[in-house]
């Protein structure tokens, strides 16, 4: 199983090297039993989630924890009302997010997404704008999927 695991370990790094939301270096590789464990730090949320990802997509890899910290330098980092500024124009400008109905609170570069919306796939994109901003370390999707009722046809109506 080891030289498996070795094998893994190998093809995980590979990927990391050649996944451009990915930050050069900055990522340990640990595998044990086709489970790969990260770690290391990254400047972004979207880096840590783009090195978990590419873990993820290597053949072989049963599962991923990913302890990559999100750190930025005290001078670069920004306050966290301009984190929520920018998650709050991020989802202004969504086309897919009805911004109207989400709430972003932000606290240590942590985003809290509350609210409800329509799809799944608008959860996905809400949690994806905020992601993307440089600064945020996390990002806990609490928002509500409420899929509105879809109107039925009935025998007079259909052509």
């Amino acid at each position: 199983m080891q030289s498996k695991d070795a094998e893994i370990r190998r093809a995980v790094h590979n990927a990391l090297e050649w996944a451009p939301d990915v930050e050069d270096g900055g990522v340990v590789v640990r595998v044990i039993s086709g489970v790969v464990t990260l770690f290391g730090s990254a400047t972004s949320g979207a880096s840590r989630v783009a090195a978990e990802r590419a873990a993820q997509r290597v053949t072989g890899v049963r599962a991923v924890t990913n302890h990559i910290a999100v750190d930025r330098p005290a001078s670069a980092a920004p306050t966290d009302d301009d984190l929520a500024a920018a998650v709050r124009r991020a989802l202004d400008w969504d086309a897919f997010v009805d911004e109207t109905r989400i709430l972003a609170e932000v606290h240590a570069g942590r985003v809290t997404l509350t609210g409800d919306v329509d799809y799944a796939i608008d959860w996905e994109h809400a949690e994806r704008c905020a992601r993307r901003i440089r600064g945020i370390r996390d990002v806990t999707n609490d928002l509500v999927v409420i899929a509105p009722e879809m109107p039925r046809l009935t025998a007079s109506a259909a052509p």
